[in-house]
């Protein structure tokens, strides 16, 4: 992929995890910072299962490990 869609595309998980972040720690009555870490984080932590290229998730379920 081009760089510049990578930028997007991280601005725009940055943001939704941002949003979401925020919206927990108010509805659970928590601090702000570590509630948007956690939330990025399971953005992050999703990201490795579930991956276009690579995903821990399709490299089970095709078996691309097994060809070389």
């Amino acid at each position: 992929e081009r760089l510049s869609s990578m930028l997007v595309m991280s601005a725009i998980v940055a943001m939704c995890g941002a949003v979401v972040g925020l919206l927990l720690a108010y509805y659970l009555n928590q601090s702000s910072g570590p509630v948007i870490i956690l939330s990025i984080g399971v953005l992050y932590v999703l990201s490795l299962l579930f991956g276009r290229e690579g995903g821990l998730f399709r490299t089970w379920l095709y078996g691309h490990h097994l060809q070389h």
